[in-house]
């Protein structure tokens, strides 16, 4: 048969991968900031006229890609998911509890901690269907 049939353990497994791909797909849009000032700008709505704080974030930009690169792979590779949910969620828990006690944010800063909400409990749902999976395997 061409199509396999939908199992339990399938429907987990494709709530875990779309959850984990969906916020990998987020986690990567900010690459686009290590192209410079005016990608920046759009993404955090700041001007940055200091060399160095430019480098700064664009080399933020890296990361937050990389960090996205790590949550797809722990989607499509089970054995990298405990890793790739942990620092999926500290990356983006960190940023929402910095983000938590600033004040005077920009509009596109805070959209950016709305969408660390999002995609933080898409991770939760993630590693909780993959928890409840392991406990009943046993």
């Amino acid at each position: 048969m061409v199509f396999e049939a939908m199992t339990a353990h399938n429907g987990r497994e494709w709530v875990v991968r779309g959850a984990m791909l969906i916020a990998a797909a987020v986690q990567v849009v900010p690459i686009v900031g290590a192209l410079g000032g005016r990608r920046l700008r759009a993404l955090y709505g700041v001007t940055v006229s200091d060399p160095t704080v430019e480098l700064l974030l664009r080399h933020r930009a890296v990361l937050l890609a990389l960090v996205g690169v790590v949550i797809a792979i722990g989607a499509l590779r089970p054995q990298h998911r405990a890793l790739a949910l942990a620092v999926g969620l500290a990356a983006k828990l960190a940023f929402l509890a910095l983000s938590s006690r600033s004040i005077g944010l920009t509009d596109e800063c805070v959209r950016v901690a709305r969408a660390d909400v999002v995609t933080s409990t898409l991770l939760l749902v993630a590693a909780a269907v993959t928890l409840a999976r392991g406990a009943s395997a046993t």
